[in-house]
């Protein structure tokens, strides 16, 4: 109900009947106390749940019968115009639907007129509507010191919670679940029952991310094609990734409001209701309604590590050109807070690119980013670098293919190889429009073309192309050479044609994973300027011949010449990982085992229209 300003009796219409307001009893303000104790995990009792919120307000009995004692009795209600106009500025916004501004007008109205119940009772409800039920509970003690009608929406805020607290267990183990889908559809209803949640908000702010990304290659790939604008979808990757990154900023703010409102010590009651500093500090502190310790042992850095990475990203995403520099500082910041393979690649990348270090300082920034990862044991080596790492392997940046069965097979079938190598290669070139070999859009290609003929992708067989070339195909799911076990039912691996085109360049970089080794068999190296280096050493391919290297390690390759460079590509699992039960133990997935045993088992192949890479 909107009110007018005081008569000329100074009297509120409609007023709220001034009761008598007596102290806390002993057992009332010791239930308050007891009831913020927590469970340290995300499945804190009712109890608890009741008003864990309340630490920051809550009195001890004594101080709360002083303070008490001390404003009775209450003075008379007569709030200014001011105060007034922003109650009814509440009231209309709440009517509106919009409890986020309702917030700030109650706000205002509580700092003009501090000791006035009706604008602390709207603001509660304004507070529930908005779904900040322990900002709501951290002002009971105030609303019923001062008369105000409070005891509905404390109801309604605890209820709230509960609620909440006893979805908690299957949300979080839903979003820890196989299911993409069904992890990000928790994550969103996790957002919409709590927006105070940061993992639910950064979760729903990664898609939106994706989907700025996915944009951005639309885009890129309609600018090739000579297309405009115009023949878009009608969405820009640059605003996506600007809005996302103002949400991702907030995230960032509210976590450090949730840190400090862990620290922060109300003032006695008797302080908010004189107003001034005190007041402003209790309506601004903002409060989570899952308390920080429900995050588990250094849960809280772990979502702020990962806001910060993501804000990284959409700065990355939402510039042009982008600000590397930026960038990288945020992803700094995640790693200082919980380092990961993720980040520390992202930030060395940024680094690379960053334009405001001259070129001679960047490789040596770079170099620091990865000494920086190898000191906080992300990776072994600086040179080593995969984005999954198995730990305890043995690390070579080359191996001798002789002691490959697969290795000397495929040196041993090259004839057989080498003639449907070049027929494709043949029909290839005799197509006004070249098919067969697809240039592969890699991040790491510097200059020039780099296509395939995609064979096996992670444990699957792409059927069209193993028609085009079945005596290959053929080979590589056999058992001659253990190419079935040891090869093509990797489910990190591929296995197929590649063909640098002359004047290509692969710039260094490296491989996923340590859980494989990649064989290349030479079919055309032309003569000149062709080699790959690998763990700083040079290496040139031979027709005929097998280099076997762990691509793990960081790599490069390059085609000065002015003929094309093809070879055939085939993954084997690392050599020891030579057992189901330790191959099984590095896949991450369900999908991926389910894949292997598929082939092991039964040699059957998934279908795939994937290439390799």
């Amino acid at each position: 109900m909107i009110v007018g300003p005081p008569d000329a009796t100074g009297v509120c219409y409609p007023t709220l009947e001034a009761e008598a307001v007596g102290a806390l009893s002993a057992d009332e303000a010791e239930a308050a106390l007891a009831a913020v104790t927590l469970q340290p995990e995300c499945d804190p009792t009712p109890k608890a749940v009741a008003a864990h919120s309340s630490e920051e307000a809550a009195l001890s009995a004594d101080d709360a019968k002083a303070a008490l004692a001390a404003m009775t009795p209450r003075p008379e209600c007569n709030p200014s115009p001011h105060a007034v106009a922003a109650y009814n500025a509440a009231v209309e916004a709440l009517d509106a639907g919009d409890a986020e501004a309702a917030i700030f007008a109650a706000n205002d109205a509580v700092k003009l007129q501090p000791e006035w119940p009706l604008a602390w009772s709207i603001r509660a409800k304004a507070l529930n509507d908005f779904r900040l039920f322990a900002d709501m509970l951290a002002s009971v003690l105030f609303l019923q010191f001062i008369g105000a009608s409070y005891q509905p929406e404390a109801d309604r805020a605890r209820a709230s919670l509960q609620a909440l607290f006893a979805q908690l267990p299957g949300f979080m183990e839903r979003t820890a679940g196989s299911d993409s889908d069904d992890r990000l559809a928790a994550w969103s209803e996790l957002q919409e029952a709590d927006p105070t949640s940061l993992q639910g908000r950064a979760a729903v702010y990664n898609e939106w991310l994706h989907d700025a990304q996915r944009l951005r290659e639309a885009e890129v790939a309609l600018a090739k094609s000579g297309g405009t604008a115009d023949e878009g979808n009608g969405m820009d990757s640059y605003a996506v990734a600007r809005h996302t990154l103002t949400c991702l900023q907030e995230c960032a703010a509210e976590a450090g409001e949730f840190r400090a409102s862990e620290l922060y010590k109300p003032p006695p009651v008797a302080a908010l209701a004189k107003g001034g500093v005190s007041l402003l500090q209790f309506l601004q502190i903002r409060r989570p309604n899952v308390p920080l310790a429900a995050y588990g042992l250094g849960g809280m850095e772990r979502v702020e590590a990962d806001i910060e990475l993501k804000i990284g990203l959409a700065i990355e995403l939402g510039s042009d050109p982008s600000v590397h520099s930026d960038a990288c500082a945020h992803y700094e910041r995640s790693a200082s807070l919980v380092g990961s393979t993720r980040v520390y690649t992202l930030w060395a990348a940024a680094t690379a690119l960053d334009s405001s270090l001259p070129s001679h300082e960047r490789t040596a920034a770079v170099l620091k980013v990865h000494e920086l990862a190898v000191a906080a044991g992300i990776w072994k080596v600086v040179e080593q670098r995969p984005s999954f790492l198995i730990p305890g392997l043995t690390a070579s940046a080359w191996h001798d293919p002789q002691s490959f069965p697969a290795c000397r097979m495929l040196e041993a079938e090259f004839p057989r190889i080498r003639e449907e190598a070049l027929s494709l290669l043949q029909q290839d070139s005799d197509s006004e429009a070249p098919t067969l070999f697809r240039s592969h859009d890699s991040t790491v290609l510097a200059g020039g073309d780099w296509c395939d003929v995609g064979l096996y992708y992670n444990g699957m067989r792409n059927d069209q192309n193993a028609q085009r070339a079945p005596q290959t195909s053929a080979l590589l799911c056999s058992d001659s050479g253990g190419f079935r076990r040891d090869c093509t039912s990797c489910s990190l691996g591929s296995a197929y044609f590649s063909l640098l085109r002359p004047h290509t360049r692969l710039a260094a970089h490296c491989g996923p994973t340590n859980a494989r080794l990649r064989a290349h068999l030479g079919i055309v190296v032309p003569q000149g300027d062709c080699e790959m280096t690998v763990g700083g050493e040079t290496r040139r391919w031979a027709e005929g011949k097998v280099m076997l290297f762990d691509d793990s390690f960081e790599h490069q390759v390059h085609n000065e010449t002015e003929e094309a460079r093809l070879v055939l590509i085939v993954d084997l699992w690392h050599p020891e990982l030579d057992t189901d039960e330790k191959r099984l133990a590095a896949l991450q997935h369900d999908e991926q085992r389910q894949t292997y045993r598929g082939v092991v088992d039964r040699s059957f192949y998934e279908t795939t229209t994937l290439r390799g890479h």
